[in-house]
């Protein structure tokens, strides 16, 4: 399944056409050492393969979260919002702990320690927001990989 991902993920990059001939510049995170939800022993071996792909396969600038704290992932967002503004592609992967509450989405950063739904607000990231980076960049191609 996890080659099949890959494949899945470098067809679209391919697809692309145009875009893959300019600046590409990609978000990795892969949070898998959670505390208080237990931990996850994939999502950081896929982004790990994931940047190896995207970085020295497709020539991609990789902003690469591995086991994110909320600061972190933060952080993350806000260099990839800046990196990737007017690129041709800005690619978003992650792999991790998410939760969908009142048709809001959720991706949660290893530190989060409070399961009540008020603390999705503060501390996880949103997935509306990085959507709305999505849009603020105004890259050609925009792809958003939520494993």
């Amino acid at each position: 399944m996890y080659r099949f991902r890959f494949l899945v993920l470098l067809v679209v990059l391919l697809q692309a056409g145009a875009a893959i001939a300019g600046g590409r510049v990609a978000l990795v995170v892969g949070n898998g050492k959670y505390g208080s939800m237990g931990e996850l022993p994939t999502p950081t071996k896929d982004a790990r393969a994931i940047v190896e792909l995207l970085k020295n396969k497709l020539g991609f600038e990789v902003i690469p979260v591995l086991d994110g704290d909320h600061a972190g992932m933060r952080q993350a967002l806000t260099h990839f919002g800046r990196a990737a503004t007017g690129a041709d592609v800005a690619l978003f992967y992650y792999a991790g702990h998410a939760v969908e509450f009142n048709e809001a989405n959720f991706l949660m950063p290893v530190d989060f320690n409070d399961q009540s739904r008020a603390s999705y607000v503060n501390q996880t990231t949103r997935l509306d927001d990085l959507l709305m980076i999505a849009q603020l960049v105004r890259a050609k191609t925009k792809v958003l990989v939520i494993d």
